[in-house]
C-alpha cells in the first residue's frame, strides 16, 4: 500500500506592522520579571503573527484554489 501524500497543516495569519510589533516587545518585556516565565518561550520576530483561522490537515491539490479564495478575501478587506 502507497503512503499518502503528507497533507499541511493550514492557517491564515496576518502580520501587524513592526510598529506594532516593537510595541508588543515593551508592553511585554515587563512580564518576563514575573515568576514562571523562565519556561516560556519567545517566538521570533519574523515569525510573529495573528491567527484569524486554524484550518487544519489539507489536501495538496486543493491549495491553489484556497490561495486564490483567501487573496479575493484579503482584497475585500481594508488593512
Amino acid at each position: 500500500m502507497a503512503t499518502p501524500a503528507p497533507r499541511p497543516r493550514l492557517f491564515v495569519a496576518v502580520v501587524p506592522p513592526q510598529e506594532v510589533l516593537a510595541e508588543l516587545d515593551r508592553a511585554t518585556a515587563a512580564l518576563e520579571a514575573l515568576p514562571g516565565t523562565d519556561r516560556l518561550r519567545r517566538t521570533e520576530a519574523a515569525g510573529r503573527h495573528f491567527t484569524l483561522a486554524f484550518l487544519g490537515p489539507c489536501d495538496p491539490g486543493r491549495l491553489d484554489g484556497l490561495t486564490a479564495r483567501l487573496a479575493r478575501a484579503a482584497h475585500r478587506t481594508a488593512p
